[in-house]
């Protein structure tokens, strides 16, 4: 079960209801975005799916969602400004809670 934290409702939603297939961020500095992201990547069980001089992309195979990093420019999209990530539980929140902050 996907876990939202009690933002959304108060209710926890099955994974296959969650309607966002992918976000993509721009950054300034590619590499060191890439390298951030990698390591949230790793401790939500994604694997890195395409990347590029532009872009860096995040997923599993035949799945289409997933989150990646781009040049601005280089991806052409609306920003909202909020990105969801679907976790297993809090104390996989928390872990990547202490990842941002090293």
């Amino acid at each position: 079960m996907a876990y939202d934290a009690g933002f959304a409702s108060s209710q926890t939603y099955r994974a296959q209801t969650i309607a966002t297939g992918y976000v993509t961020m721009n950054t300034r500095d590619i590499m060191r975005a890439s390298r951030f992201y990698e390591q949230i990547a790793r401790e939500m069980g994604v694997k890195r799916a395409v990347e590029s001089d532009d872009f860096v992309g995040w997923g599993l195979p035949g799945v289409a969602s997933g989150f990646g990093v781009a040049l601005p420019g280089a991806v052409r999209e609306v920003e909202r400004g909020m990105v969801p990530l679907q976790v297993d539980d809090i104390e996989q929140v928390q872990r990547l809670y202490e990842i941002a902050l090293e």
